[in-house]
């Protein structure tokens, strides 16, 4: 009875031990689906300037959906955050100062898909953002700079163009144009040469590049393409010093030389400017400015991360873009006003085991750049439960929903999740449920089989022994 006994009790320890670590390997798709920060209002320069008082009200009356279908949608969700700043100006003279608002990039649920040509599009809800100073709308420009390079940072704000020792309007791009021919393949084939330039004098690229390397003190470039295919190598810069030729290989290993041509069949040369500009946006609402500069910063952080730069893909540097609105704001000697910002609130949607949670976050620590700052109100106005942060941040429970209120400078970032178990629970997915369970009867019986009959024989020799 007892050797009985054990046996079941050694199976049933397996069973739970592949069944409890398996489950969790088969989850779902990304439990994190990422919102945009809301931040501070900032002074473009030094001014005198003081922030006698800010007051946050977040009202999260709704919570935004993972994905959405259409942009309309998109435009009907109605969280907010109104940023209310009261300015003293402390002097004898009269002030005016531009005050910048950043208001982040599009969250990802604010770009889709589009179904018919497989390229992204972006919501863009610049309408739903709204300026004020003393409760009358004022004039304010849209900018945008890349948030690569310190996304935050107010020095990115650039009038004209970027000035960078490498790259300028007028440099030149040269465009060599090359098309496969008799490439005896199904798929793509493996193309090679060898690239030579002084990298303060040229850098270069291919849209179909897949790989470069140091070779024999050149650059050994690889692209991948088919038969009857045509392709650009551009170079920025000093023109290469004669047209590439190319080997045709069957795969990156270089192995195995197959038949092909690759024949050069145009040259052209125009401005960096120029070729900046044949990726503008047109109705972007983004000014030249901002996108060319946005363009040399993506080029110089690929090439600071790979070594070398990278094709840049239009849909992925729209996405990399912050958005701010600059305004300016005058105050005679000793004068007050009010100015409001009032914007969306993309929280961080985050996937747990029954309800989704939602994370806010405020980048209170750019304050830190204020001259002066007296007292900080922030209110949530919402009907659901805040977490576990209550005690972290200080907030308090109110009739509208949570309240903080603190005298002098707060220098940390706010941040703070909210959920609502009644009506954000995750809905279960039967087929998922019927695949885990087969997955995991076929592990226990492939793997928990053996390990079982080897418990088995462990604790039959054990008890061998005992009995001897």
């Amino acid at each position: 009875m007892k050797k009985r006994i054990i046996e079941i009790l050694s199976y049933i320890t397996v069973l739970l031990l592949f069944v409890s670590n398996v489950i969790p390997v088969f989850g779902s798709s990304d439990p994190l689906t990422s919102g945009a920060f809301s931040t501070e209002l900032m002074f473009l320069k030094d001014c005198p300037l003081v922030v006698q008082k800010e007051r946050l009200i977040f009202d999260i009356q709704e919570f935004p959906q993972k994905s959405y279908k259409d942009k309309q949608a998109f435009f009907n969700y109605e969280g907010k955050v109104s940023a209310e700043y009261t300015l003293y100006n402390p002097t004898d003279k009269t002030v005016t100062a531009t005050l910048a608002y950043p208001f982040g990039e599009i969250p990802s649920y604010g770009i889709i898909e589009n179904k018919l040509t497989k390229e992204l599009e972006f919501y863009i809800d610049n309408d739903k953002f709204n300026v004020t100073v003393n409760d009358q709308e004022v004039d304010k420009t849209l900018r945008h700079t890349s948030i690569l390079h310190d996304g935050f940072a107010i020095s990115n704000l650039i009038d004209g163009y970027i000035e960078d020792s490498f790259y300028s309007s007028d440099l030149p791009v040269t465009i060599y144009s090359f098309k496969t021919s008799n490439i005896k393949l199904n798929g793509q084939a493996a193309l090679f040469t060898t690239l030579k330039a002084d990298e303060k004098e040229s850098k270069f690229y291919s849209k179909a590049q897949s790989g470069r390397e140091l070779y024999k003190k050149a650059d050994l470039f690889e692209v991948w393409i088919g038969n009857n295919a045509t392709f650009d190598v551009i170079v920025f810069g000093k023109p290469l010093e004669e047209i590439p030729t190319w080997e045709v290989y069957l795969n990156g290993t270089r192995e195995e030389e197959i038949e092909g041509k690759v024949t050069h069949i145009d040259t052209k040369t125009i401005t960096f400017e120029e070729y900046v500009m044949e990726s503008y946006p047109e109705n972007s609402n983004i000014a030249m400015q901002d996108w060319y500069n946005a363009v040399v910063t993506e080029l110089k952080t690929n090439e600071e991360i790979n070594g070398y730069i990278y094709p840049i893909e239009h849909s992925v540097l729209y996405s990399n873009l912050m958005r701010w609105y600059v305004y300016d704001v005058t105050l005679e000697p000793n004068q007050t006003l009010t100015t409001t910002i009032t914007a969306p609130v993309y929280p961080s949607i985050i996937e747990g085991d029954k309800y989704y949670t939602y994370e806010y976050t405020h980048l209170l620590s750019l304050t830190k750049k204020w001259n002066e700052y007296q007292s900080l109100e922030i209110q949530i106005n919402t009907p659901f439960e805040l977490l576990d942060e209550l005690d972290q941040n200080g907030f308090e429970k109110t009739n509208d929903g949570y309240q903080l209120i603190f005298d002098g400078s707060y220098e940390k970032d706010i941040s703070f999740t909210i959920t609502n178990y009644e009506k954000t629970p995750i809905k279960s997915n039967s087929n998922y449920i019927l695949f885990n369970i087969i997955i995991n009867i076929f592990i226990v019986i492939i793997i928990g089989g053996p390990l079982y009959l080897f418990i088995r024989f462990f604790w039959n020799n054990r008890l061998s022994t005992i009995k001897k």
